[in-house]
């Protein structure tokens, strides 16, 4: 018979990780408050700081402009204005943006209050 274990009369190959399991502190440790600025409002939350900014804004937030589209911060579904420039933010921390302006679709507006161009164009399509 010998020692490996066998299903449908033939061997199965049992691969043991050779990886130290890396000991994690209790989610609520690794939480911090976070200071946002996102479209001209303040906001804090309490996340853990490597949690993608897209996720914040989505989930704790509860804006919806942001869409998780690739995740590779390729297709620009995610993308906000932070501190005036274009960033993915599906993997970006949020840790990187504090006490940044950051500025979504929804933030953006016309001189006269009425909708951007960029908001026009959304509309458009």
């Amino acid at each position: 018979m010998g020692l490996s274990p066998r299903f449908s009369g033939r061997p199965i190959r049992v691969f043991v990780s050779l990886l130290t399991p890396v000991s994690r502190s209790s989610p609520e440790m690794a939480q911090q408050p976070i200071q946002l600025t996102v479209n001209g409002e303040d906001h804090t939350v309490t996340v853990d700081p490597s949690t993608p900014l897209l996720y914040v804004l989505r989930n704790e937030l509860g804006l919806n402009g942001p869409k998780y589209g690739c995740g590779l911060q390729q297709c620009g579904s995610c993308r906000v204005l932070v501190d005036g420039e274009a960033r993915a933010t599906c993997q970006l921390p949020v840790s990187v943006v504090e006490d940044q302006p950051i500025t979504t679709l929804a933030g953006l507006s016309g001189e006269d209050g009425g909708l951007h161009p960029v908001q026009e164009a959304v509309v458009d399509e």
